[in-house]
């Protein structure tokens, strides 16, 4: 009679702990499903950024294809002005010798006294041409010197435009080897863990393969894997594999067993950059 009272309570006892065991497998199956939702969502958010990285990158091609144009406008503007500076020292250089040949022909007018009032006014007129011409020739140089003012500028700008421009691939890149190493250990988790290939679902038996070949490792918890495992085998689907609410339990119960995700949150950027 108290063998079979022991055994009564020793039922209860365990009765206690299935029905525990249910409820957590409950909670766990709810938290799966959120997981799965976000993993979506997720999923989702990569995709619309590969699109923008995309764009950004047709967007840099054009800005690097107008940034060249305008380089090239500024290369032959630069080159106007050399030659007008080019024409204005040769025109200084004609004046000055012009001024001196006034210069000697007053002389000789001073000394000769003859028909002084025609030849100073003469002299007179074309001294008011040689200053009109020089108040010109400042103008020039004004212009001149304001148009180069503005290709240095127009210079920096571009300078600075090029800058943002590189940066911005930079960024571009780095975000890029960001997703490839995602793709890369996802692809690896897909061959790594018991899945049943692109679907991403636990398969059973690959599961129980895992728990066999660990079991050695593991002693204490492979009778705990193996009660799983056949309970695991009449939920699973006629393919043999899991629905995504069983997901959660899998990770907590056969974690020792399984490779851990290794996500990468940053890449540095290559090149020594």
């Amino acid at each position: 009679m108290g063998a079979l009272e022991e055994e009564g309570s020793r039922l209860a006892t365990r009765q206690a702990d299935v029905e525990a065991r249910e409820l957590a497998a409950a909670e766990i199956e709810e938290s799966l499903a959120s997981a799965r939702n976000e993993l979506g969502t997720q999923q989702a958010s990569l995709e619309a950024r590969e699109q923008a990285l995309a764009e950004a990158e047709t967007k840099l091609r054009s800005e690097g294809a107008r940034l060249e144009q305008r380089s090239r406008r500024l290369e032959d503007q630069q080159q106007s002005v050399e030659e007008a500076l080019r024409a204005q020292s040769v025109e200084a250089k004609r004046q000055t010798a012009a001024a001196v040949k006034l210069e000697r022909r007053e002389d000789a007018v001073i000394k000769s006294e003859q028909a002084a009032g025609a030849a100073r006014e003469k002299l007179e007129h074309e001294r008011r041409g040689i200053a009109q011409i020089s108040e010109a020739q400042g103008r020039v140089a004004r212009i001149l010197e304001e148009r180069t003012a503005a290709l240095e500028r127009l210079e920096q700008e571009l300078a600075l435009s090029a800058e943002r421009g590189r940066e911005e691939a930079r960024r571009l890149e780095v975000e890029w080897e960001l997703l490839a190493a995602r793709r890369r250990e996802l692809e690896r988790l897909r061959y790594a863990l018991p899945l049943a290939g692109a679907s991403f679902r636990w398969d059973v038996e690959a599961l129980a393969r895992l728990v066999e070949a660990g079991a050695g490792a593991h002693p204490d918890r492979a009778e705990e894997w193996r009660a799983y495992l056949e309970s695991f085998r009449h939920s699973a689907e006629p393919d043999g594999t899991l629905a995504p609410r069983f997901d959660t339990l899998v990770w907590d119960v056969f974690g020792p067993l399984l490779e851990q995700p290794r996500w990468p949150d940053s890449l540095p950027l290559s090149d020594g950059r």
